[in-house]
């Protein structure tokens, strides 16, 4: 593909609304982001900022250095993002994970050519946890663009630890799988809330693979849940969090980046104001 970004979003008016969009964790789940992008963009709404966590930082990475939701999914393809043996490599050490983060570190370095925020078309904001202190950190500025990304998305007990500065990091999600908070204090004309861990209501008792991802889905649910009201529009992608569709589903990224746009396409449909 052709590495290089088209800018993701369009120019305006001064007086043009900001639009800032929440991308939230969920590991595998994540692919949703791309396409719900896909159509927030094909509706004409294009974020000015954006936050996220985990695998929410990494799509958000790519789509504020300029990358379009359409070479995301093109870019997961061509480097097999969705087999573990692309981004996981098995690490042997005690830094508290089972795989290094070199694998996930070289695909970023081959398509964002700069580390510092600044560089990046749409201010950018990740969201990381300082593992000693066990406090959230949310970074949008200086020349660690790229490690505060892999540190955010630093899942534990499977990926090892990151360490910045002399401070160690782990996944935001443990703490803050919804980092809203930045863009309100950006004051953002819309706020746009995407989440691909969120829990729908069963008919009858879960088959036994999915009580798991449905307990998970709960405990994620009742940390959150007041960040979700911040946002002036939130939108849970449905039909994830499933035994089918978890957050190790990486080789259903088609499926899952499918869910996503499905559900942002139906959620302006029910909710046109959106679009204003």
């Amino acid at each position: 593909m052709n590495s290089s970004p088209v800018s993701a979003q369009t120019s305006g008016s001064k007086a043009a609304p900001t639009v800032g969009i929440c991308l939230s964790g969920g590991g595998a789940l994540g692919f949703a982001h791309i396409g719900a992008l896909q159509a927030l963009e094909e509706h004409g709404i294009h974020a000015t900022h954006l936050s996220g966590t985990s695998m929410g930082s990494i799509v958000g990475l790519m789509y504020s250095a300029g990358y379009t939701p359409a070479q995301i999914l093109e870019m997961v393809k061509e480097e097999k993002a969705y087999k573990m043996g692309t981004i996981f490599k098995l690490n042997l050490s005690s830094r508290g994970g089972l795989s290094k983060h070199t694998k996930l570190l070289a695909i970023l370095d081959k398509y964002i050519p700069f580390n510092n925020f600044d560089n990046l078309q749409i201010p950018f904001y990740v969201c990381c946890v300082k593992l000693k202190e066990g406090t959230v950190h949310i970074v949008h500025s200086g020349n660690q663009l790229k490690n505060f990304v892999v540190a955010s998305a630093s899942i534990p007990m499977v990926y090892e630890y990151f360490t910045i500065d002399g401070v160690d990091y782990v996944d935001g999600g443990v703490m803050n799988n919804f980092p809203v908070e930045p863009l309100v204090e950006a004051k953002c004309d819309k706020i746009i809330g995407i989440n691909v861990i969120n829990f729908t209501p069963l008919d009858t008792t879960p088959k036994i693979d999915d009580v798991w991802p449905a307990v998970f889905t709960m405990m994620n649910e009742a940390a959150n849940n007041s960040r979700y009201s911040l946002c002036d529009f939130y939108v849970p992608i449905k039909e994830l969090n499933t035994a089918e569709l978890s957050i190790s589903s990486y080789k259903k990224y088609e499926e899952i980046y499918q869910k996503g746009y499905n559900s942002m396409i139906q959620y302006i449909h029910e909710h046109p104001e959106i679009l204003n």
